[in-house]
């Protein structure tokens, strides 16, 4: 639409107060707020906002767009494909029995601090040092 303006794009507090009797019904504002209402005449019924309300709502609709384009095919495809696969571990792990379970998170947390050592992160090493000192002490 051209002959929208800079004005059609703004929306003022006031007018997002009447969003709420717009769009979900109930009290009208100048019922529940009279002295703020009174401050603000142009916009005391819902119908006197409503053409602007939309010419705000498509602007922002033509601007999603433009301003948060689509992510690319390949990338979603990706990105639900690394899902599947963590699912598809999760429910097989869910369907060890207890002590499979221990060895398997025994071996994960040996390569996990394997990796914290070879990446030059021993302080997060010694961190699960205490941690798991703690740990033995509680139980």
């Amino acid at each position: 639409d051209t002959s929208l303006t800079a004005d059609d794009a703004i929306i003022t507090a006031p007018q997002l107060d009447l969003l709420g009797v717009l769009f979900c019904g109930g009290a009208s504002h100048v019922q529940q707020y009279p002295r703020l209402s009174a401050a603000y005449p142009k916009w005391q019924q819902p119908h006197q906002l409503a053409s602007k309300v939309l010419k705000w709502l498509r602007t922002r609709l033509a601007l999603n767009d433009v301003l948060y384009p689509p992510l690319p095919v390949e990338f979603e495809h990706a990105v639900r494909r690394a899902q599947d696969n963590v699912d598809g571990l999760r429910r097989l792990i869910d369907e060890f029995d207890t002590p499979v379970k221990k060895v398997l998170e025994q071996a994960i947390q040996a390569k996990f601090k394997e990796w914290l050592v070879v990446s030059g992160n021993m302080r997060q090493v010694l961190d699960l040092v205490q941690l798991e000192k703690a740990r033995q002490h509680a139980v």
